[in-house]
């Protein structure tokens, strides 16, 4: 996990210098520890560059510490949630957003949070190995109905190695999604023939998941029992 998080905070490095050399660059941190752990170890210089590309947009601050599961209980999640709030306070940095990956299930402990917060919009992606999309439906926006009168806008995405699958990473070994193999290189036709066989099927099952199952689909994100559509 140590390893993992100085990883990260080269990451946000590396995503500076892009930024800095391309102008259409952008960056989400999608979680608030990464932040921490890049602050704690950033130079003056960096920590300025930091603030600055963030109050332009280049790159994006998200008030989730990190991608919790139901197990932090509500004291803790709020506490961890309010950092990311006081970080943006303190240095002048617009939070509005949110985003969960990889966690099949998320208590409404965490919603209420994220809207203490100043949340206005959170992204959410299922796991497909180890659970399945909300109202079976692959992306969707709806109102997260928190329990105590308020309410959360969320969009549910494809799980975020979608494109990779498509080939916009080749080599990444992205295969349960859609496709039974992945790509070891670059194929444009490849690329092309997958892109439009997923949009084709998004279009003729009303966006229903149209991908196939296997054994590992079993667990229902018990989320989608707390939602309320609107």
């Amino acid at each position: 996990q140590s390893r993992s998080l100085r990883w990260h905070a080269d990451f946000i490095r590396q995503a500076m210098r892009l930024a800095q050399s391309q102008e259409a660059f952008r960056w989400t941190c999608e979680t608030f520890i990464q932040v921490e752990q890049f602050w704690s170890e950033a130079n003056d210089s960096e920590k300025q560059l930091f603030v600055k590309l963030v109050q332009a947009g280049r790159i994006g601050l998200t008030a989730g510490w990190g991608n919790f599961s139901e197990l932090p209980d509500e004291q803790l999640t709020a506490a961890l949630t309010r950092r990311a709030r006081q970080f943006a306070d303190e240095h002048k940095l617009p939070l509005t957003c949110a985003m969960t990956a990889d966690v099949n299930g998320t208590p409404r402990a965490y919603g209420r949070a994220l809207v203490d917060a100043g949340v206005k919009f959170l992204l959410t992606h299922v796991h497909p190995h180890h659970g399945h999309q909300p109202f079976e439906k692959r992306t969707q926006p709806f109102w997260w109905d928190l329990g105590d009168g308020r309410k959360l806008l969320v969009h549910h995405g494809e799980h975020y190695q979608q494109a990779n699958e498509c080939g916009v990473f080749p080599g990444a070994d992205i295969e349960y999604t859609v496709f039974n193999k992945p790509m070891r290189a670059f194929d444009e036709a490849e690329s092309d023939h997958r892109l439009a066989t997923y949009l084709r099927g998004m279009e003729s099952t009303g966006d229903r998941k149209s991908t196939r199952l296997n054994s590992s689909h079993l667990v229902i994100s018990y989320a989608v029992f707390c939602l309320k559509k609107k």
